[in-house]
């Protein structure tokens, strides 16, 4: 197990090395590079610990409190990576406090939370803090894991309301992180309730760092790949919750009553009347939608209005999001190339690439949700 600790403190500080050394990097990097390091010191103090057997000492108080740091760090990264402005916020500060209230008082020679000695010398081991102490370790991590998979859900509510492709934003990879993490704690949930019926005498808490360290590859090979998704986009500050060229028809949901985030909005109903009409009217003439990397803010920049009533519009007048509004358009154009018999011969991807979709697995995927078949079966069904 000594050695798994050793891998896990090297790998972490390789990644840590990569991320600094990124030509381009942003908050996010710098939030999972102070990650990292928080998980390597602590796998290192383990390391020093279980090896050379280290005693009293202030760095094993500070190893102590860092599982108070995970569940904060998982909130900091998460966030950073898919708000519209990655920034860091005032508020981070108050998520460290369980930490230092945890920390301070050992460091000062207090220990109110109660770290037992053995033989005289302060542990590191998780398990044997305060219950105190215990009990607001493991409620905390499952409260982080539960508060980025909000963020995580806010985000693709986000992203389907200013995209109209969406192939180069995917972050299943980071709900499989957070997830990981809720799992990782689960078992840590288990451990400690083995621990406290068997009084002890099963060691169940060091086996935990294996997963830890399997963690620690994941989360820096995954996350050294990913940038910033927002970071060249100008979103609207707020949340936000339609015919073409030739004889193709886009159909869409009737007008809707204003949905209650957009009833302080000032927008009045022939203003969105007029915004939809001139929208309508630019999807037909212009064909913005053949860009298969159309975006909300462009729109809005074309038509002069802004980027929040342009998604009321959209919202509530046509009962889509911009992702899908977007993408009627573009089945719309391939069903009417196809029906056209001089393009029997173009393949279907070819013709979907040129109707504005980024990749054949969405088009395939768009293409069967509004059509309800896939797209060879709509061609076979035109009898060529």
């Amino acid at each position: 197990m000594q050695t798994v600790f050793l891998l896990a403190t090297l790998q972490a500080a390789f990644l840590v090395a990569l991320l600094l050394s990124k030509r381009h990097r942003q908050l996010p990097d710098l939030m999972l590079a102070a990650w990292l390091t928080v998980i390597g010191l602590h796998t290192l103090v383990y390391y020093l610990s279980a090896r050379l057997g280290v005693g009293d000492s202030r760095v094993l108080v500070l190893s102590s409190g860092v599982p108070f740091l995970q569940g904060p760090f998982l909130y900091f990264y998460v966030d950073s990576l898919t708000a519209p402005r990655a920034r860091p916020r005032p508020s981070y500060a108050w998520h460290l406090i369980p930490f230092l209230v945890f920390v301070g008082p050992q460091l000062l020679g207090w220990g109110p939370f109660g770290i037992p000695s053995h033989s005289g010398s302060r542990t590191v081991h998780l398990f044997d803090l305060s219950l105190t102490s215990n009990v607001l370790l493991l409620l905390s991590v499952p409260v982080y894991t539960v508060w980025s998979l909000v963020l995580l859900r806010r985000f693709r509510r986000r992203v389907l309301d200013n995209f109209s492709t969406i192939d180069r934003i995917n972050l299943g990879w980071l709900r499989f992180i957070v997830t990981g993490m809720g799992l990782i704690w689960t078992c840590v949930i288990i451990a400690f309730a083995v621990r406290k019926a068997t009084g002890g005498a099963l060691p169940v808490g060091h086996l935990l760092l294996g997963p830890v360290a399997l963690f620690v590859y994941a989360i820096g090979f995954f996350g050294f790949k990913q940038t910033t998704v927002f970071s060249s986009v100008l979103l609207p500050e707020e949340e936000p919750s339609p015919s073409i060229t030739g004889t193709a028809e886009v159909t869409h949901e009737p007008p809707s009553e204003p949905r209650p985030k957009y009833r302080k909005s000032g927008l009045s109903a022939d203003q969105a009347e007029q915004t939809l009409e001139r929208l309508q009217h630019l999807m037909e003439t212009d064909r913005p939608y053949l860009d298969d990397q159309l975006t909300l803010p462009k729109v809005a920049a074309e038509l002069g209005v802004s980027a929040n009533h342009l998604s009321q519009v959209i919202n509530s007048g046509c009962g889509h999001n911009f992702h899908d509004f977007v993408n009627r358009y573009r089945v719309a154009a391939v069903k009417h190339r196809l029906e056209d018999r001089a393009n029997d011969d173009i393949p279907l991807l070819h013709i979907a690439l040129e109707c504005g979709f980024g990749s054949k697995s969405s088009f395939n995927r768009i293409f069967k949700d509004v059509t309800g078949q896939t797209p060879s079966r709509f061609r076979r069904g035109l009898g060529r």
